[in-house]
């Protein structure tokens, strides 16, 4: 399947300790550029939730918030100081007030809420807590891959039909291509007939190859089908393909652009603005494919 960077997804879950969220964003990005935000009793978890997700996601700026709403019961039996965290934190107030008298005095609730100054643990409570936030964050990943793939599908869908239109656009080129030749043809031969001045047979060949070479667009019309070829394997291979596809899109552009330079034909020069766009088109979606 091909996978889109573009996608959201959200879970919830709920339980006698409270309710639990998680949202996910992704956007198209060249890496994987991942920002996790977990709440503060869960900081443990954020290398293993950090982990799962590389995992599973190779391409995107991804961002993924998990969030916690406590019920009163969650907070029971065993509340528990952090004795270091509570002085240190106790000194460094008391030492503000040294330097500036008229700060207000100490807000021992303040204190409490201090990061790492109270734990309110319950082991039980704790290990059903992590399970759950595990289970939560999986569910939300894999959604957010089911999201990506239903988006890839229908952008597989619209690149093959620009691909097929430029197709067609190739093959008016190539028709092209014997007529284009016989009427250079003709025009040589009649410029030669007017020129006057004695040319050596080696010079003339040279002058002709010359300009041959200038106006021979076969082997970029050859090129240019080749990497059509190769993107539609890609498109019908899917999985992580979205550098090897946009490289590929920068060639047919270069291709494109070189037998537009070359073209002396008016139907060849439209044929290669079509090209072009659908090519711009084409790049356009292919920046959102993982």
């Amino acid at each position: 399947m091909l996978y889109s960077m573009t996608a959201f997804a959200r879970g919830q879950i709920k339980a006698d300790w409270g309710i639990a969220s998680c949202e996910i964003r992704s956007v198209n990005s060249r890496y994987l550029d991942l920002k996790l935000v977990l709440p503060e009793m869960l900081t443990n978890l954020e290398a293993e939730f950090c982990s799962y997700i590389k995992q599973h996601l190779q391409r995107g700026k991804v961002e993924c918030y998990v969030r916690c709403q406590h019920e009163n019961t969650f907070i029971i039996n065993d509340i528990s100081l952090n004795y270091d965290v509570m002085h240190k934190v106790v000194k460094a107030c008391q030492e503000i007030q040294q330097y500036c008298p008229r700060a207000q005095e100490l807000d021992l609730l303040q204190i409490l809420r201090w990061p790492g100054v109270m734990a309110n643990v319950d082991a039980k409570v704790s290990e059903s807590m992590t399970l759950a936030m595990r289970s939560l964050l999986q569910t939300t990943v894999q959604d957010l891959i089911l999201a990506r793939q239903r988006e890839g599908k229908q952008l597989r869908q619209i690149m093959l039909q620009r691909l097929a239109l430029i197709t067609e656009q190739l093959r008016i080129v190539q028709a092209r291509m014997p007529i284009i030749v016989v009427k250079q043809r003709e025009h040589l031969l009649s410029e030669l007939q007017n020129i006057t001045l004695p040319l050596e047979t080696q010079q003339l060949s040279q002058c002709l190859l010359e300009f041959v070479k200038k106006i021979d667009i076969t082997e970029e019309v050859e090129r240019l089908g080749v990497h059509l070829t190769e993107i539609t394997r890609l498109l019908s291979q899917g999985g992580v393909t979205g550098r090897r596809l946009d490289f590929l899109i920068q060639e047919l552009q270069r291709e494109a652009n070189t037998v537009g330079a070359k073209s002396v034909d008016i139907d060849v020069t439209y044929a290669v603005v079509e090209i072009k766009v659908l090519i711009e088109q084409l790049r356009e979606q292919v920046q959102n494919i993982e």
